[in-house]
């Protein structure tokens, strides 16, 4: 406390003088008394695990902390903690088991590996944590996969096996684990196989290493994948060849004139003819055809037993674009009775430009046509013509661009 000028740590009286405002002194005296300040001492153990409260701190370690109160004198009040920490004790072991042994720990059975935690107290009070460190070896299981012939017994186990199944045999292995070994057996037949096959005449059959041709049952001993026998018979059976007939209604036709085609047979399945571009319908028995020039007309047919039968048919075109198919009648009778009443082309080619010029013997032109159609039906300037000889000038383009040309005599009958 200062007074005076004087730091006051010390009890008893003291005085000091000041000057009042009329200029006398004014004395002031201070007695000075000294209070103790209380201190209290705690001794707190507490586990490492823990903490305890004090002057504002969480503590967990050992030693010794201050605090200052103030007591209801207004006098400072200390209190001195004194900490004791004890420890939190650990002990670690490690377990070994195989996979099929399992280990009892902290009221629980395990099969895993993993650490393991449980809590105990000590004497003193604190938590005691016992680890354990678990190592689990493996029980060792092999598969085995064996295929076998049944005529090729497996020795597994002591046994003799020609069974299909599962078989188990254990050993040991150097950590003093189960070793398994599972064994799944799997037994193939000798096969006996037959092999129907059907062919038609003039084809072949590859079989053991043979060419085959004829009717009839074969055998062959092969190996499977799996190394087993496997007897194959094959049964062969030879069909006969469709026996047929192409044929056309006209074997010989003229230009632009339909044929009809065909083809003997008894249940085929389908047809083809070819070439298809001069067909109506190239799928079916009997197709017609639009002669433009000689063809050969090719038919295959399939019968019931898939076999497969050609034959063709040719159609020859005949040239009608020769003089010598320029028909043209020596005498006609006009005379109305229906026959031979008119004179022109008989059975003209297709052609076009046509023209047919008609004369008497003075040469003056009695009759002009530019169409087949229209022929000279014997008049002339209004009456009939005189019976006699008259010359004729035929000329026309054929169908294949040749130009043919034909002179004549026709005679008038009456």
């Amino acid at each position: 406390f200062v007074f005076n000028g004087n730091t006051i740590t010390t009890a008893g009286i003291y005085r000091d003088t000041l000057p009042t405002s009329l200029g006398c002194d004014s004395f002031i005296v201070m007695t000075v008394s000294i209070k103790a300040s209380p201190t209290t001492n705690i001794i707190k153990t507490i586990c490492s695990n823990q903490s305890f409260y004090f002057n504002n701190q969480n503590l967990n370690s050992a030693g010794v902390y201050k605090d200052t109160l103030i007591t209801s004198s207004g006098c400072d009040s200390f209190v001195v903690l004194t900490l004791k920490v004890n420890p939190i004790i650990t002990k670690l072991f490690t377990k070994i088991i195989c996979a099929n042994q399992p280990f009892i720990f902290n009221n629980q059975i395990l099969i895993t590996a993993g650490s393991y935690r449980d809590t105990l107290q000590t004497s003193l009070g604190c938590d005691s944590f016992v680890v354990l460190n678990l190592i689990v070896n493996p029980v060792v299981s092999t598969p085995v996969n064996i295929t076998t012939c049944s005529n090729q017994p497996v020795v597994f186990n002591g046994q003799s096996l020609n069974t299909s199944g599962v078989y188990r045999d254990t050993f040991q292995t150097s950590k003093g684990c189960d070793s398994v070994i599972i064994l799944t057996l799997t037994v193939l037949p000798v096969k006996a196989t037959t092999i129907d096959r059907f062919i038609c005449q003039g084809d072949t059959v590859n079989f053991n290493d043979r060419t085959i041709t004829t009717a009839g049952s074969y055998k062959d001993t092969l190996l499977t994948n799996s190394g087993c026998d496997s007897l194959v018979t094959l049964k062969l059976t030879v069909n006969p060849l469709p026996v047929i007939n192409a044929t056309a209604d006209i074997l010989k036709a003229k230009y632009l004139q339909e044929v009809q085609l065909d083809v003997s047979h008894s249940g085929f399945l389908n047809y083809s003819w070819s070439p298809t571009i001069l067909l109506n319908n190239s799928f079916i028995q009997n197709p017609v055809s639009v002669i433009k020039s000689s063809s050969l007309y090719i038919v295959e047919v399939v019968d019931n037993n898939n076999c497969i039968q050609k034959d063709s048919v040719y159609v020859e075109l005949i040239d009608e674009c020769q003089v010598d198919f320029m028909y043209l009648p020596s005498a006609f009778s006009p005379n109305n009775d229906g026959i031979n009443d008119c004179f022109g082309i008989l059975s003209p080619p297709v052609l076009s430009d046509f023209k047919l010029l008609i004369y008497n013997r003075w040469g003056e032109k009695v009759f002009e046509s530019n169409s087949t159609d229209i022929c000279w039906d014997g008049m002339f300037k209004g009456t009939t013509a005189l019976s006699d000889s008259y010359s004729y000038v035929v000329s026309y383009k054929c169908y294949n661009g040749k130009l043919l040309y034909k002179k004549g005599i026709v005679s008038v009958i009456k």
